[in-house]
This record gives structure tokens, C-alpha cells and sequence, in this order.
């Protein structure tokens, strides 16, 4: 059961709707090369729809956080933020719930900034709309206008919560370049991209990754802990079946001359079978009983305090669990009992 939650866990992680696009997204380490170039050179290549620039990556590690004040006022609040050009945000599919993106001006958007919706409630705004042009001081003393508000998404990881997020225009910081790729084979589009990246001056490797595959990568450490627990899982069934069958086997052997006799006496094979399995039974009922609301609730505590954002464990994780003990169990002890309730009677009494 607990491998099963982990699995689903896993999936669940990797397949959950972050708030933004992540198929055909190439993300590519700029390094030394100037985000500029870099952004004209690469939006050449026919494959390449697109080019967004970013200090950080989405949904990925954490973003850095900064303490934003209102002009006048000594109040203030901790926001993540990330900086990135006009681009990033109709790059990624983001959607804007009020305002506007940046534009082509990178004077004009020096002075403005995008926040989510967690920043306009936690200044108590009415709504996203009220929110468009306020000013706020950043913690270099620049004072910023909020030009547009984004729908709330995962900028950080699952193990964390949303909250209050902001971007910023600062090239300065500019990282990784956001490559929208054409669907179909990418081995051609990497050829070239590599060609191109020595050719405006990159020195070091080129380094890139889907944006699939990161997020991936990211909750990589739920296949480690499948993998852990599914070794000491199979130890533990192992042994625990290995029991089963000694007193399955050591109490039907002791009851053979009560089996030949009932058989003698008219007994079917299906009604000897029941008689010797239901104590076992009984005590397969009666583990299950203990053990999956134990395993319920330690998952409910573990995963929520590895993961806010987490499946909720339900029939799927208790039935396919309850199924494959049951089936590894029931397996177990109808071998003996089966042959013991099919053996020949006499040959039993015989030997008494």
C-alpha cells in the first residue's frame, strides 16, 4: 500500500496543471552569452517559435524573495519574484486576470511589475483591477507600478505554498532563455542549436533540458523512495508469506486424520478447504483491519508535511493494496489446504 501511494504520488506530481505550459519548452543556460543575442540569434532556427528570457526556472526550487513597501508607509510584505523580458509570460501561457504585459519599452518596464493574485489579497486590494497601478518601493529603493496581475500558479514546487510572487523587468539578472519548440523530432533542432551557440561566442557547453524532463527530475527523489520501500516491502512479504505457509502446512498436517475421516463421512473438497482456511482468514481480516487506517494516516501526515500539494489517498491506494495481499495471501494458504482437502483418504488412514 505504501509503495502504491508513492507511485501515484509520483505521478500525480508530474502530471499536475502548474498553472503554466510546459511541453515543447527548451531551457537553455545562457551563461556567458549575452541574453540579447542569444534571443535574436536562437528566434532565427524554423523550429524555434519563440524566445523568453528569466532569471530562474518555474515550478523549480524556490524563488528568491524580496520585502515590498508601500510609499509612505512602513508596512511591508516578503514576495518571491523572478525577473524576465516582455516575452516570458505569453511564452509560458500565463494568464493575465487584469492589466497588461510588458511591453517593447524596457524603460517603461523598469518601472512596472506583474504580481499574482496571492500578492493583491494579501494587500487587501478589492480585486485584480484594483490593484493595476498601484506603487510599491523594491528593496534597491526603485519604485514600481503594478502594470498586470497573473492567475495564481506554482512558481516554486509543490512542496511549497503559493504566495505572494511578483515579476520584475531587470536584464541584468536575466539566466535562462525559454525556447517554444515545434512539435516533432528535436534531434535536427539541438544539431543546430549547438552549431549556432558556438558560433555568437558560448564557452563553455551548451546546456539545455526540456521543461518537461526538469520537472520531472525534480520529483525524481519519489522513485528513490519507491524504490527503498519496495525492496523492504518485498523482504517483509516475503517473510511473512514464508510463516504463512509453515502453519498452514504444520496445521493441516496435524489434521490429516480429521480431513480423511470428514472426507470419508461425505465431506466435499470445497467444504474441507473453507474449514481449513477461515482461521487464517480470520487473521488476515483482522490485520487488514489494523494496518490500513495505520498506513492512512501516516501517509495523510507524511505527505502533506513532504508536499501541501498532494494526492488524496482513497479507494485506488486501500483496494489495489488490499487486493495484492489478499491474492499473495489466499495464494499462500489454499496451496496446502487444496492439496491436504484433494489428498486420498485412505492412503491418510491407512498410515494412522
Amino acid at each position: 500500500m505504501a509503495v502504491i501511494i508513492m507511485i501515484r504520488q509520483y505521478q500525480y506530481s508530474i502530471n499536475y496543471d502548474f498553472g503554466f505550459e510546459q511541453d515543447n519548452v527548451l531551457d537553455v543556460e545562457l551563461q556567458t552569452i549575452n541574453p540579447h543575442i542569444f534571443e535574436h540569434e536562437y528566434g532565427t532556427i524554423p523550429s524555434v517559435k519563440k524566445v523568453s528570457l528569466s532569471s530562474h526556472l518555474l515550478g523549480i526550487g524556490s524563488a528568491p524573495e524580496q520585502y515590498v513597501t508601500i510609499p509612505g508607509k512602513v508596512d511591508s510584505i516578503k514576495a518571491s519574484s523572478i525577473s524576465i523580458n516582455e516575452g516570458f509570460i505569453s511564452n509560458m501561457e500565463l494568464e493575465l486576470v487584469a492589466g497588461k504585459d510588458f511591453g517593447l519599452s524596457s524603460i517603461e518596464n523598469s518601472s512596472e511589475i506583474i504580481v499574482n493574485e496571492e500578492f493583491v489579497k494579501r494587500w487587501n486590494l478589492k480585486d485584480p483591477y484594483a490593484a493595476i497601478n498601484k506603487a510599491f518601493i523594491l528593496p534597491n529603493g526603485r519604485e514600481v507600478r503594478i502594470a498586470g496581475v497573473v492567475k495564481d500558479f506554482h512558481y516554486s514546487g509543490l512542496n511549497t505554498l503559493i504566495g505572494s510572487f511578483f515579476f520584475e523587468y531587470d536584464p541584468a539578472k536575466f539566466k535562462f532563455a525559454n525556447l517554444k519548440l515545434q512539435p516533432g523530432d528535436l534531434s535536427g533542432t539541438f544539431v543546430a542549436m549547438t552549431r549556432l551557440w558556438k558560433k555568437i561566442g558560448g564557452e563553455g557547453n551548451f546546456t539545455s533540458q526540456l521543461f518537461s524532463d526538469q520537472i520531472k527530475d525534480a520529483y525524481s527523489f519519489y522513485i528513490t523512495i519507491m524504490k527503498l520501500w519496495g525492496f523492504l516491502g518485498f523482504l517483509a512479504i516475503t517473510v511473512a508469506c514464508l510463516d504463512l505457509l509453515g502453519s498452514v502446512s504444520f496445521t493441516t498436517k496435524k489434521r490429516f486424520k480429521e480431513i480423511s475421516i470428514r472426507k470419508v463421512m461425505g465431506a466435499s473438497s470445497k467444504n474441507l478447504v473453507l474449514l481449513l482456511s477461515k482461521d487464517f482468514l480470520l487473521l488476515m481480516v483482522i490485520a487488514t483491519f489494523i494496518t490500513i487506517p495505520s498506513v492512512y494516516f501516516l501517509f495523510e501526515y507524511l505527505l502533506t508535511s513532504i508536499q501541501p500539494y498532494s494526492i488524496q489517498i482513497g479507494i485506488i491506494e486501500i483496494g489495489l493494496g488490499l487486493i495484492i495481499t489478499m491474492v499473495l495471501g489466499l495464494s499462500t494458504i489454499l496451496s496446502q489446504t487444496m492439496k491436504a482437502a484433494n489428498a486420498n483418504p485412505v492412503d491418510n488412514l491407512r498410515n494412522e
